[in-house]
C-alpha cells in the first residue's frame, strides 16, 4: 500500500511539475512604446523569444497643440495635429471621433522621415486626402508638405523645404478654385524672411511665388491665407511693412500679383494672424498685439471698398493675443479664441455679432478643469458642436480637447493631451509576490502625475491602479519593490516627501494600507534613491540612495522591519564610488556587491563589497574607460550558477555602448566578457541580468537594435558568446531600463491540505533563502526540496523549530518544497532568482 501510494503522489508530482514548467515565462517593462507609447508589459517565453505585449499603459499621445484648428474629413471624424509628443517628441497627427469619443494617433512625426513639429492644421482636398505641413523636418529640416489618406492610413511626403524655397511654415495649406494650394513660410527665400508659395497636388509641383523682403512686403507670416468670394488669397504677415508692425495683403493666382493693403501699427493693432470671410462679404481677423491695452485688437476689412476698419480693442476681461481665426456659424455670429485674460487668465472663447459689433466673452478658460492658452481656431462638426483645443492646461498640463454647444453655451473637456491616469513610463521592474501577482510602479502617470503603484494578475490579464503617488507620500519612482519575509512590499521613492528627496515606502497587500516610513533628508540619510531593497539574511532591508550623506554622493543604509529603525552603515565618496543607482545582493558568501555609477581610481564607477557581518566596505574594482572595460554601471548584479557576479556598464567598451562583465568574489578577478554593438546586440545596458534555466544571462538595452529603441538578449557564459533574441520596434516596447524576471502562472501552493493552513512559505520570488513558519506541529513534519522535475535537492528531515529557513541550491529557477506529515503532504512552489 505505501509502495503504491507513492508511485501516486511522484506521478502526481511530476505531471504538476511538468505543467508549471510550461507556464514559466519571462516578464518585463518598457518605458515607452506599446499602443500608446507610454510603456508595456511584456512577456518572452524562457529563451528570451515569442514575446507578446500583455498590457500597454494608455495616455493621450500628443503635446502642446500649436496654431492649429481640427478638420472635419468626409468620415465625420475630427483629425488634427500636435507639436510636440510621440516616440521622438516631434509631435503626432491624431484621429477623433466625435461620435464615440475614441482618440486614436495615427502618425507619429520622426524628423526626416515624414517631418517634425507641426505648428498648422490639415486641410481635406477634392481628392479626398488631407494635407499638412510640419515646421521643420525632412532631410533639410525646413519642414515639409505632405499628404494623409484617413482610408489607408498611408502618410506620404509629397516635398521638402529647404530654406531657398522657404522654411518653417507654421500656417496651414488653402486649395483655390484653380485646385492648387497656397502656403506661407515664417522663414527661408531670398531675405529669410518667409516665401509665399503654391503646390499642385496633381504633379506635386512646387513653385515659391513671393519671397517676403521686410518694409516692402512684410516678413515672417505666421498665420494662413483664405480664398475670398472675389477668387482672390488674403493674407497677413507678422512683422514688416512700413512700420515693422505686420500687414495685410492680397495675391491673385490668376494674374500672379501681390498686393500690400495695409501696414498694421500699433494704436490700430499689430502682428496680425487669421483671417476668416463672413457671409456679409466682410474680412475678420484679429491681432496678436497692439491695440489700447496692447492685448491685440479685432478689425474688419473690406474687399469691396478696401475699407479697414478697427471695430474694438481686446483686453484681460474679453481675453486677448489671439493667434487664430474666427469661424461664422447660422445668424452671422462669429466664434474665436483668445489666448489669455478672462476670469482665470487663461484666456477665453468668445463670440462677436458682426450687426451689432457687441463682442462677448462665453467661457473662461480655467487651467486643469478645461485647459488654458488656446493658440488656435474653432472646428464646427456636423452634429452642430464646436470643437477645439487647447495649448496648456488640463491635468497633464500638455493642452485638452474640448467640445462646446453654442446653444447652451455648455463646455465638455473632453480629454487631456498627455494623461495618463493609470500610470506610466515604468522605469524598474515588476515582483511576483506570493500571491501570484505581479506588483511594479510607474515613474509618472496618475492623478498627480509622479507615478502609481500598480498590481497585474498574470492569470486574468487584470491591471489594478492601487496607489497614486502624489509627491507628498513620493514621487518619480524608478525601482523595483520587493516583498520581505512579514508579506509586505517595500520600495522607494525617487523624490517627493517631506523634504523632497524621496521616501522608504511600505504597502501592505493584506489590507491595502500604503505607509512612509522614512522621508529622506539629504545630508544626514541620502537623497533620491532610484534603485530598489534587498531582505539580506539577517532580516534586515539594506539599500542605497543615489545622492546625499555626508559626502553629498550617496549612502548606503538598513532597515529594520521588526523595529521600524533606520541605520546608516555607509557615506560613499570620490574615492570609493559615488551616485549608486541600482541594489545590493547577497552572494552565496553572505557578502552584499553593488555598483557606483561613478567615482573610484577613474571616476567611471566602482564595484564594491560590503560585509554585513562586520560593516566592512571594500572597494573591488574600478571601471576604467581608458581600457574599454566600460563605465557608467547603473543596474546591479546577478550570481551565477558558476559562481561568479555578471552585470553591465551603460556606456565604455570598444563601441562606447556598453558592456557585460564578470567578477569572480572568490579570487577578485574582473573580467571584460562582451563589448555591446549597437544593432548587433543592442547598445546602452541598464539593468540587470536574469540566470535563466539554460544556464544563460538574460538582458536588455535601452536603446540599439534594428530600430535603436533597445533589445533583448542572452549571454552564455561557457561559450562567451552573446546573441540578440529580440529587437524593441516601439509597438511591443521601447527603452526597457529595468529587469526580466521569471514568472509562473501557477499558483505557489500546489497541494495544501487541511493540516497546512497556517503554514507561510517567503518570499516568492527568493534569492535563494527561503522562510517556512510551520506552526506548532512542525515536530512531526518532513521537509524536502525538489527541483521543478522532481529530483531531490535537499531533505532536511524533522524541524527543531516552527520558523526555519532553507537555502536552496543550485541555479535559479523553480524549486518545490514539500511538507509533509504522517497523513499527508504540502507542496509550494518556490522562484529563485
Amino acid at each position: 500500500m505505501k509502495t503504491k501510494l507513492l508511485i501516486l503522489i511522484s506521478i502526481t508530482f511530476l505531471f504538476t511539475t511538468s505543467l508549471q514548467a510550461q507556464t514559466s515565462e519571462f516578464w518585463g517593462m518598457t518605458s515607452r512604446g506599446g499602443a500608446h507609447n507610454a510603456g508595456c508589459i511584456f512577456k518572452t517565453d524562457t529563451s528570451g523569444q515569442n514575446q507578446s505585449v500583455v498590457y500597454s499603459w494608455f495616455k493621450y499621445d500628443g503635446n502642446t497643440p500649436t496654431y492649429t484648428r481640427l478638420c472635419e474629413a468626409a468620415n465625420g471624424k475630427l483629425y488634427g495635429m500636435t507639436q510636440s509628443g510621440g516616440i521622438m517628441n516631434y509631435g503626432v497627427l491624431f484621429e477623433f471621433d466625435p461620435a464615440t469619443n475614441a482618440y486614436t494617433v495615427k502618425v507619429l512625426f520622426d524628423k526626416t522621415n515624414n517631418g517634425r513639429v507641426p505648428y498648422s492644421s490639415l486641410i481635406e482636398t477634392a481628392d479626398g486626402k488631407l494635407y499638412g505641413m510640419t515646421r521643420f523636418g525632412g532631410t533639410n529640416d525646413h519642414g515639409v508638405i505632405f499628404s494623409y489618406e484617413t482610408g489607408s492610413g498611408v502618410f506620404t511626403k509629397l516635398f521638402e523645404f529647404d530654406g531657398t524655397n522657404g522654411s518653417r511654415p507654421s500656417g496651414s495649406l488653402v486649395q483655390a478654385a484653380n485646385g492648387k494650394m497656397y502656403g506661407l513660410t515664417d522663414e527661408g527665400g531670398i531675405s529669410n524672411l518667409g516665401v509665399l508659395f503654391e503646390f499642385d497636388p496633381a504633379t506635386t509641383t512646387f513653385t515659391k511665388k513671393l519671397d517676403f523682403d521686410g518694409a516692402n512686403n512684410g516678413e515672417h507670416p505666421l498665420g494662413s491665407m483664405i480664398e475670398a468670394g472675389n477668387g482672390k488669397l488674403y493674407g497677413t504677415a507678422n512683422r514688416g511693412g512700413s512700420n515693422n508692425e505686420g500687414v495685410l495683403f492680397s495675391y491673385d493666382p490668376a494674374t500672379d500679383i501681390y498686393t500690400k493693403i495695409r501696414d498694421f501699427e500699433a494704436a490700430s493693432g499689430k502682428n496680425p494672424r487669421g483671417l476668416m470671410q463672413a457671409s456679409n462679404g466682410k474680412i475678420y481677423g484679429m491681432t496678436k498685439y497692439g491695440g489700447a491695452v496692447d492685448h491685440g485688437v479685432l478689425f474688419e476689412f473690406d474687399p469691396a471698398t478696401g475699407t479697414y476698419v478697427k471695430k474694438l480693442d481686446l483686453d484681460s476681461n474679453i481675453g486677448g493675443q489671439p493667434s487664430g481665426s474666427f469661424i461664422e456659424l447660422p445668424g452671422g455670429k462669429l466664434y474665436g479664441l483668445t489666448k489669455i485674460g478672462g476670469a482665470f487668465g487663461g484666456g477665453t472663447l468668445v463670440v462677436y455679432d458682426t450687426e451689432s459689433g457687441v463682442l462677448t466673452n462665453i467661457m473662461d478658460f480655467e487651467d486643469t478643469a478645461k485647459g488654458k492658452n488656446p493658440l488656435g481656431s474653432l472646428t464646427e462638426a456636423t452634429n452642430g458642436k464646436l470643437y477645439g483645443m487647447t495649448n496648456r492646461g488640463g491635468t497633464a498640463h500638455n493642452g485638452t480637447l474640448f467640445e462646446f454647444e453654442t446653444g447652451t453655451n455648455s463646455f465638455v473637456k473632453i480629454l487631456d493631451f498627455n494623461e495618463p491616469v493609470n500610470g506610466s513610463e515604468p522605469y524598474g521592474s515588476l515582483l511576483q509576490a506570493n500571491n501570484g501577482k505581479l506588483y511594479g510602479v510607474t515613474e509618472t502617470g496618475g492623478t498627480a502625475l509622479y507615478g502609481v503603484l500598480f498590481a497585474f494578475d498574470p492569470f486574468t490579464s487584470t491591471y489594478t491602479k492601487l496607489l497614486d503617488f502624489n509627491w507628498e507620500n513620493g514621487g518619480t519612482s524608478t525601482g523595483n519593490l520587493i516583498q520581505a519575509d512579514n508579506g509586505k512590499l517595500y520600495g522607494m521613492a525617487s523624490e517627493g516627501g517631506a523634504n523632497d528627496y524621496g521616501v522608504l515606502f511600505s504597502y501592505d497587500l493584506s489590507t491595502s494600507t500604503y505607509t512612509v516610513i522614512l522621508d529622506f533628508d539629504g545630508d544626514n540619510n541620502g537623497a533620491y534613491p532610484y534603485g530598489s531593497l534587498l531582505q539580506a539574511n539577517d532580516g534586515m532591508l539594506y539599500g542605497l540612495v543615489y545622492e546625499g550623506g555626508l559626502n553629498g554622493v550617496g549612502v548606503l543604509y538598513t532597515y529594520d522591519p521588526a523595529t521600524d529603525t533606520y541605520t546608516k552603515k555607509l557615506d560613499f565618496s570620490e574615492e570609493d564610488g559615488r551616485f549608486p543607482y541600482g541594489e545590493l545582493i547577497q552572494a552565496e558568501n553572505g557578502k552584499l556587491y553593488g555598483l557606483t555609477s561613478s567615482g573610484g581610481a577613474h571616476s567611471s564607477g566602482v564595484l564594491f563589497e560590503f560585509d554585513p557581518a562586520t560593516d566592512t566596505y571594500v572597494r573591488k574594482v574600478d571601471f576604467n574607460q581608458d581600457d574599454d572595460d566600460g563605465r557608467l554601471p547603473q543596474g546591479s548584479l546577478v550570481e551565477a550558477q558558476n559562481g561568479k557576479l555578471y552585470g553591465v556598464t551603460y556606456r565604455g567598451g570598444i563601441n562606447s555602448d556598453g558592456t557585460l562583465f564578470e567578477f569572480d568574489p572568490a579570487t577578485g578577478i574582473y573580467t571584460k566578457k562582451v563589448d555591446f554593438e549597437s544593432t548587433a546586440t543592442g547598445a546602452d545596458p541598464y539593468g540587470s541580468l536574469l540566470e535563466g534555466a539554460d544556464g544563460r544571462l538574460y538582458g536588455t538595452t535601452v536603446a540599439g537594435g534594428i530600430y535603436g529603441n533597445g533589445a533583448l538578449f542572452a549571454y552564455d557564459p561557457v561559450s562567451n558568446t552573446i546573441t540578440k533574441t529580440l529587437d524593441f520596434d516601439i509597438s511591443n516596447g521601447n527603452k526597457p531600463f529595468g529587469n526580466l524576471i521569471r514568472v509562473s502562472l501557477v499558483i505557489d501552493k500546489v497541494n495544501e491540505p487541511p493540516f497546512a493552513q497556517d503554514i507561510r512559505v517567503y518570499p516568492v520570488p527568493s534569492s535563494g533563502a527561503v522562510s517556512l513558519d510551520l506552526g506548532t506541529d512542525y515536530r512531526n513534519m518532513q521537509i524536502n526540496v525538489r527541483t521543478a522535475d522532481g529530483r531531490l535537492v535537499n531533505s532536511y528531515g524533522t524541524p527543531t523549530d516552527e520558523h526555519i529557513t532553507l537555502n536552496i541550491e543550485g541555479s535559479a529557477g523553480i524549486y518545490f518544497i514539500e511538507i509533509i506529515s504522517p497523513e499527508e503532504k504540502a507542496v509550494y512552489k518556490v522562484v529563485k532568482q
